[in-house]
């Protein structure tokens, strides 16, 4: 995730992308879930998406404060972000 409006997930295996998803806001934060399915994203205008790891679908978009988004995190069990 980046200030070129993009996200993209590579394989740390093959080392290729897999996808790429072009957003309308620069990206700040990212975390991933921990079994490893959705993606969180947090943006400059102060909204998050989540983001399905399989395709780069997204979930939901939630505009949460009006400053931008630095860290996020998942909790250990996964129900919390």
């Amino acid at each position: 995730a980046g200030d070129d409006k993009q996200i993209k997930y590579w394989s740390s295996e093959t080392r290729k992308c897999l996808w790429t998803k072009a957003l309308d806001v620069e990206a700040k934060s990212c975390a991933f879930h921990p079994e490893n399915k959705v993606v969180a994203v947090g943006f400059i205008d102060g909204s998050f998406s989540i983001f399905n790891l399989n395709d780069g679908s997204e979930f939901i978009r939630k505009h949460n404060r009006k400053e931008q988004i630095s860290v996020l995190k998942f909790s250990p069990n996964g129900k919390f972000l």
